[in-house]
């Protein structure tokens, strides 16, 4: 089963890309945990009904999860047990998890089954590994060590009072519950705002605000919180997910109402299938007889993409409303974009190009690096990246121009590693990696040589990534700092200056959480394809989502 955190153009660089959002760490992707548990530290204590009303005093818990791995919320109704001693339990949470992020948030009651006061609250962003089953503890009984502003930490000028959120942590990795109203807000600089002491934000004007939050006496670290113009609005969308897909994503053919992608039925999420939505229709593309099979890059009606037999090997290949053509039957391979009749990608980690027929196939590989991936082409001109190490730190931006595919090195000097992912005319997109401790990526351009490159992440980002372009209008996704594992679509035109949050304008049916994959002009401004998770409807993960972007915005 493919791990759905990352974008549809997945198997030749899933390693790169699992370390984009944390600053060159990375979270372990492994075999879905079947039976995840939370847990809660109840403190000792008599029962007597005249309990004072403290987080001590809890009989019960309503544990919400939002988003899970699919795109559902959770509910978990937890009633304590009848041993009075100081005691952990541990809860099911009743679904299995496949080493998504998510927030938890648990709050407790005085009595049993949710009932009576709610005497604490306790708020934390998890993302289980490895074979850890137990996802978040919670605890009634610890002293608050630490504390810290969790996401959001972006607002809209103009728009109602936003929450802003912490997480209250003791020793022994617990979240640790707080009474309601024990924390205490503080606006530390920035005009045009209010921010009451229980952390109710409202932004007049746009720009950075910084903000801290104490508990119990202890004091967060200050946290900028950006305000941005209430013109996002005026980003409109459509959702093009049917009820029966469990997962979808999609990107689209440059200048052309057709999408490409992929959805995977609710009762067989494993099961990914190609897919061509027109006039906002899906049309199922999946081969006959294949076990999966996506589509990466759309050119017209023709997509450029993977087949699986078994799940285990993968191989290039053309799809269309019609069937397919298998480019590389033989050897593991994937086809990343395509432009006209071409076709680039890998075969066997070793950038090619195909034209239209595994008879076709070019090699690509400079024969000094280990690996190298072709993944998007724009006429003649093709980028990717080529590396000695299978991680991002050492990589470097590669372009091959002309019929005879020269080599040139988009790499710009003074950072750790870097990488091409679009390409529009003469404008390339992709990523850098800064040369000190953080390691963050950073969204970019070039204009054909490693001296033009231009900085993209936003001031306030922890780290962003350029995933399509139409000429210097790029879009992709961005994270906020410390480490922050929640991608947010967006798009740029040119400058770091003029972005634009698209996943702001989801609003509050979809779950924080969205990639951007491509973008095409239209009339009066650009057509975005991309995903983001509904929290409504039968439809529980990914969902295919048409932005629509006015000029006037960028």
């Amino acid at each position: 089963m493919i791990n759905r955190k990352l974008p549809p153009r997945l198997l030749g660089y899933a390693a790169l890309l699992t370390l984009l959002a944390c600053g060159g760490g990375g979270e372990t992707v492994g075999p879905t945990i079947e039976n995840p548990t939370v847990s809660i530290t109840w403190p000792a204590r008599t029962r007597d009904d005249g309990a004072i009303p403290a987080p001590g005093s809890a009989l019960s818990a309503h544990v919400y999860i939002e988003g899970v791995n699919t795109g559902a919320n959770c509910d978990v109704y937890i009633t304590r047990d009848d041993n009075t001693s100081l005691h952990t339990g541990r809860y099911p949470i009743g679904q299995p998890w496949t080493h998504e992020s998510a927030r938890i948030t648990s709050t407790f009651f005085s009595g049993p089954n949710q009932t009576g006061d709610i005497v604490g609250v306790a708020t934390g962003d998890v993302n289980a590994s490895g074979n850890n089953f137990n996802l978040i503890n919670f605890s009634l009984t610890n002293t608050v060590k630490s504390c810290k502003v969790i996401p959001p930490t972006t607002v809209s000028v103009g728009s109602t009072a936003t929450q802003l959120l912490f997480e209250a942590d003791g020793d022994q990795n617990t979240v640790v519950a707080v009474s309601p109203g024990s924390a205490k807000w503080t606006l530390v600089s920035g005009s045009g705002a209010t921010l009451t002491p229980d952390g109710l934000l409202t932004a007049t004007v746009a720009g950075s605000l910084t903000v801290k939050v104490t508990v119990d006496g202890i004091a967060s670290q200050n946290t900028t919180i950006t305000a941005t113009e209430g013109s996002i609005g005026q980003v409109t969308f459509e959702d093009l997910s049917s009820a029966d897909a469990a997962v979808a994503a999609g990107t689209a053919s440059p200048g052309s109402g057709t999408i490409g992608g992929y959805f995977s039925y609710e009762f067989a999420p494993e099961h990914d299938r190609a897919a061509i939505w027109s006039n906002g229709e899906r049309q199922d593309c999946h081969p006959t007889g294949m076990y999966s099979s996506i589509i990466n890059a759309m050119d017209g009606d023709v997509g450029a993409g993977t087949i699986s037999p078994n799940g285990s090997s993968f191989s290039a290949a053309i799809i269309t409303h019609g069937g397919y053509v298998n480019l590389c039957p033989t050897d593991f391979s994937e086809a990343l974009g395509i432009s006209g009749s071409t076709e680039v990608g890998h075969k066997i980690r070793k950038a090619c190009l195909w034209m239209g027929s595994a008879a076709s196939y070019v090699d690509l590989h400079p024969s000094e690096w280990r690996e190298s991936y072709a993944t998007a082409i724009s006429g003649s001109n093709i980028v990717g990246w080529v590396t000695s190490t299978p991680t991002i730190p050492g990589s470097k931006a590669v372009m091959w121009t002309g019929t005879d595919h020269t080599l040139a090195y988009l790499d710009p000097t003074g950072y750790s590693g870097s990488a091409a992912y679009a390409v529009s005319g003469n404008t390339e997109g992709g990523t850098f990696t800064q040369n000190d401790a953080s390691k963050s990526i950073h969204a970019c351009l070039w204009h054909g040589s490693a001296d033009s490159v231009v900085d993209l992440n936003p001031s306030f980002a922890g780290g962003s990534q350029v995933l399509g372009l139409s000429n210097d209008v790029a879009v992709g996704w961005y994270v906020l700092p410390n480490n922050d594992q929640i991608y947010r679509a967006c798009i740029w035109n040119g400058t770091s200056s003029h972005f634009v949050d698209l996943n702001a304008a989801l609003g509050s049916s979809y779950i924080t959480g969205s990639q951007a994959f491509s973008v095409s002009p239209e009339l009066g401004g650009y057509q975005v394809v991309g995903w983001a998770k509904s929290k409504e409807g039968e439809t529980y993960g990914r969902r295919v989502i048409v932005w629509h972007v006015p000029s006037s915005l960028l």
